[in-house]
């Protein structure tokens, strides 16, 4: 699974404070109301920065965040610190490989946003990835994530993106330029990164490889029920609409079996 580099890293919430975390983690809280209304303790797999977790947090969930990065999990300690006492100590915070990971805690749900599982490139990584959910969930609890979804892919092409953002102190600009193989469900993305300074100074460049497989139903379905989970739901992240060769994000609820 990619890691992001420290360059990279420190730029990630500014490239994506227009991401809306607060609708998004709202969606995640209606599935868990419906599929796992008690549900009060989470487990999320790839936390970054831990927007998704704080917005959780603040709803009333305890959060244990494990991320493969580093510099991710320090900026979200560094983050969290700010909040107030009474929410910080809801949140707790790990570094590992979230298809490997172990713990002996058993929580009522689990997620993994921002299309985490599509990070997980071979099929012991995705068979790990699902085990980790498995022991992480109590038998009856939940298991939410969101995915890249293949035939919306493959119907509708990743192309050359370009994104800026910019604070009053430095203006970055970030170009994407993918590559689709087929015949392994890759998409591997090249990342520029550059940094400037109001002053016109260049503050930096970084470059940095992304390489996300994209996923079907069926071998999602697959997977699941080996690591002992049945499917709830499944349809448009943010929408709930059916899945269909337009649906680049999808999301599946599933539930672990007693």
């Amino acid at each position: 699974m990619s890691s992001f580099n420290e360059g990279y890293a420190a730029y990630y919430d500014l490239l994506y404070r227009d991401k809306d975390y607060a609708g998004e983690a709202k969606f995640v809280r209606d599935l868990l109301k419906q599929h796992a209304p008690k549900a009060r303790s989470l487990i999320e797999l790839g936390c970054g920065t831990a927007r998704h977790a704080r917005e959780l947090m603040a709803a009333g969930y305890r959060v244990l965040g494990v991320d493969l990065s580093h510099q991710m999990i320090a900026r979200a300690e560094t983050e969290c610190a700010q909040l107030p006492a009474r929410q910080r100590k809801r949140l707790r915070l790990t570094q590992g490989d979230v298809s490997q990971f172990q713990t002996d805690e058993q929580f009522d749900a689990a997620i993994s946003l921002f299309h985490v599982i599509n990070y997980q490139l071979t099929h012991g990584a995705l068979t790990g990835y699902f085990k980790t959910a498995s022991q992480a969930v109590r038998p009856g609890g939940v298991f939410v994530f969101d995915f890249w979804y293949g035939p919306a892919v493959l119907s509708d092409r990743p192309s050359v993106r370009i994104k800026r953002a910019e604070t009053p102190e430095v203006r970055v600009t970030r170009l994407a330029e993918p590559t689709v193989d087929v015949n392994r469900n890759l998409v591997t993305v090249n990342y520029t990164l550059l940094a400037q300074q109001r002053t016109g100074e260049l503050s930096g460049e970084f470059t940095e490889q992304h390489t996300v497989r994209y996923l079907f139903l069926p071998e999602l379905e697959q997977l699941a029920a080996s690591a002992g989970f049945t499917v709830l739901e499944t349809g448009q992240w943010l929408t709930r609409q059916p899945l269909s060769a337009r649906t680049w994000f999808g999301y599946l609820v599933l539930r672990r079996q007693a």
